[in-house]
């Protein structure tokens, strides 16, 4: 896991000021995917979330542009700023909340079946925490 700061995140989107958590996701069947968004053509992107996590504050995931400007974000702030050491019970927050995010997609996920021909198929790359 990751960290970073949350005046960067929340100078660049300022819609995500309640973000405490960035998960990456890749979507391999994006294409057959039942989403009818502008994301559709994104295989990778990234859904937030508050210190809530029962859902994501933005539903769609972000769209191609926004995750490139969140991983050059990231880039730069891995080569210009000193790591900030994590501290042990912030670690274990991180680590209840990799949790309840693995709940979610497992909610979330949609395969087809009988009747229903839905897909919706999020594959967790890498978890990030916004530190405040």
């Amino acid at each position: 896991m990751r960290s970073f700061s949350a005046k960067s995140l929340y100078g660049l989107f300022p819609s995500l000021k309640e973000t405490r958590y960035l998960l990456f996701a890749t979507h391999p069947m994006r294409e057959a995917e039942t989403n009818l968004s502008t994301n559709a053509l994104s295989y990778l992107t990234f859904y937030a979330f508050d210190g809530n996590i029962q859902e994501t504050l933005q539903s769609q995931g972000a769209n191609a542009d926004d995750v490139y400007k969140l991983i050059s974000l990231l880039e730069k702030e891995a080569l210009t700023s000193q790591p900030v050491p994590i501290e042990s019970h912030m670690h274990e927050q991180a680590r209840l909340a990799a949790g309840n995010i693995a709940d979610w997609l497992q909610r979330e996920r949609k395969l087809p079946r009988l009747g229903r021909q839905t897909y919706f198929l999020p594959i967790p790359v890498a978890l990030v925490a916004v530190l405040p």
